[in-house]
């Protein structure tokens, strides 16, 4: 045999081990990862892998935000960042007060485990100094002109969670030359606790409609667009639950029917679209979606019609790398962290054609090659995540309900002196129908015996006995209820 001929014939064994072993690798995963999979997980990877989607072009634009919006949101900005370690450190108090009764004795705290918020500020203020609501009154004055700059913010006609990200990059852990992104973010979850105990104070002060219009200002900080990113929509339904929880301490105290019912009516208006609560597509197309749309508006275009949640997913990681590329680099001042930056968008380009992505090189078509074995796997991990978020904003969603249930059956006891024989009797004075519990397997309304309560994420009617939990998982056991009731 010539020595070409050696060549090529050990050329062709090579290629002949690879193409074996990857032959192997593939019946090894289809067996292993297939066969375990549930029989409806296994019909969501192939829908996911190719159904081609379609969606309303108007939802997938991101049109520019209104110059005096960035601008309010941009003073907004600078409040948080001088009092940032002032909200943080008065958040951390009213947590540890909330878990606190007299006398040392743990009691129930007021406000869901789920939606507590957790800073890296530990306070070391004695415990004893705040043994009533009104020891924060001090503390929350010095708050005054963040909270207001909230207030005036979430209410300009275009806002939402988006507007404060316009200067950062929420795509990359790395370096963020002028704000810091989480930052920004935790500032309306540390915000809406804060809200909240000035709607406790106003409460006690017999302020019933300031504390309904602070209410309202948290239910408003937490809009988002239904193709936000994950991040943003996880955000939305920790404030979207602690303003239910809020407004509900104010309704309880109000005995004014009047001004419950202009609640109710604002309770209604700003109830979010159930479009939120996505059920014909994954939760990481949508994540997806959002963040193409949050790159658009930094003029990073492209055209996601008619592919599939995997093609998206691979177009998204494609436009990640555009963005770090074309806008985030230039702006990097340190080498060190242009180099972070430039390795970041190899991987990024790689894991693009993973997805079904347009390979860039060596590296890209390699991983295509293997993006049959390695995607079922990667769908299996991230599974569980989307099933988690989706179950907290049902969760967020049978809260509100609850909220303008509960709000539109004081004001019937209080203007019919005699308390509602079913939810039916509320339509259609005060409400247009009645709101169907997310969670029940019939699709029946929330339960109203012994008191009005959703039969949660389990399904299971507990009649009102036992109280939704989600401390160790989302998923767990329990009916989600009011604990003030």
């Amino acid at each position: 045999m010539k020595p070409w001929q050696k060549a090529v014939f050990s050329i062709f064994c090579v290629i002949a081990v690879i193409y074996f072993l990857f032959l192997g690798i593939k019946v090894f995963v289809e067996k292993k990862v297939f066969s375990k999979m549930p029989p409806d997980v296994k019909k969501e990877y192939e829908v996911w892998q190719t159904k081609k989607l379609s969606f309303n072009p108007a939802d997938l634009e991101a049109k520019p935000f209104q110059k005096q919006t960035i601008e309010t949101a941009q003073t907004f900005s600078v409040i948080w960042r001088e009092k940032k370690k002032e909200a943080l450190e008065l958040a951390q108090k009213y947590k540890t007060f909330q878990t606190q009764a007299p006398g040392g004795k743990v009691s129930i705290a007021s406000s869901p485990p789920s939606d507590e918020i957790t800073t890296s500020t530990q306070s070391q203020t004695n415990q004893g100094e705040y043994k009533t609501i009104e020891d924060f009154s001090g503390d929350l004055s010095q708050l005054d002109s963040l909270t207001s700059a909230l207030e005036t913010l979430v209410r300009m006609p275009d806002y939402e969670i988006d507007v404060l990200m316009l200067e950062t990059d929420p795509m990359i852990m790395g370096p963020s030359e002028n704000n810091d992104y989480h930052d920004y973010l935790f500032s309306l979850q540390t915000l809406s606790k804060i809200l909240e105990i000035k709607i406790s104070l106003l409460v006690r002060e017999e302020k019933t409609a300031e504390a309904f219009s602070t209410a309202e200002t948290i239910m408003l900080a937490a809009k988002t667009h239904k193709f936000s990113n994950l991040m943003h929509r996880l955000i939305s339904i920790s404030v979207l639950s602690n303003g239910s929880q809020s407004w509900h301490k104010a309704v309880a105290k109000c005995d004014d029917p009047d001004l419950l019912r202009k609640a109710l009516k604002r309770q209604i208006s700003l109830k979010p679209d159930p479009k939120l609560i996505l059920q014909d597509i994954q939760l990481d197309v949508t994540d997806r979606i959002g963040i193409i749309r949050s790159a658009r508006r930094k003029g990073i275009n492209t055209d996601i019609q008619g592919m599939t949640g995997k093609e998206i997913m691979g177009e998204s990681l494609r436009v990640e790398a555009d963005l770090l590329e074309q806008v985030t680099l230039p702006k990097i001042k340190k080498e060190t962290d242009k180099e972070n930056i430039r390795k970041l968008i190899k991987d990024l380009k790689t894991s693009s054609a993973l997805f079904g992505g347009k390979p860039r090189n060596a590296r890209g078509y390699g991983a295509k090659a293997l993006s049959r074995i390695v995607t079922p796997i990667l769908f299996g991990i991230a599974r569980p995540n989307s099933l988690e978020a989706k179950t907290r904003e049902k969760v967020s969603r049978a809260r509100y309900d609850l909220l303008i249930l509960s709000t539109a059956w004081k004001i019937y006891t209080l203007e019919h002196g005699a308390e509602v024989e079913k939810p039916e009797d509320l339509v259609p004075d005060l409400l247009p129908e009645i709101p169907r519990d997310p969670f029940a397997q019939d699709g029946k309304s929330y339960a109203s015996k012994p008191r009005l309560y959703s039969v949660g994420p389990d399904g299971a009617d507990q009649e009102g006995d036992v109280l939704y939990d989600p401390t160790n998982s989302a998923i767990s056991s329990g009916d989600i209820f009011y604990q003030d009731e």
